[in-house]
């Protein structure tokens, strides 16, 4: 059984990523963000600062809603491999 399958709806992913197991949660810390991108939390805060990735704070917390962070990291540039000509 995968648990890991994608629900970009509910960020299920995202959550399995983070803690291991599926989970229907609705928003991210920056460093939950991070780790389940395999990417350095000061790259999220980056992309928060710059307006790439809109965040929201609740209270002192800063979260990411799921929905908004697949169709960020959806819209990231694509890394293609150049032929190089021998």
């Amino acid at each position: 059984m995968n648990e890991s399958k994608t629900d970009s709806a509910t960020g299920a992913a995202v959550g399995a990523a983070v803690t291991g197991k599926r989970q229907d949660r609705k928003a991210y810390s920056p460093d939950e963000a991070a780790a389940a991108y395999g990417l350095g939390r000061s790259f999220i805060y980056e992309q928060i600062a710059s307006g790439q990735l809109i965040a929201q704070k609740a209270g002192t917390r800063t979260l990411i809603k799921a929905s908004i962070l697949e169709i960020w990291f959806d819209n990231l540039p694509r890394s293609y491999r150049s032929k190089r000509s021998a």
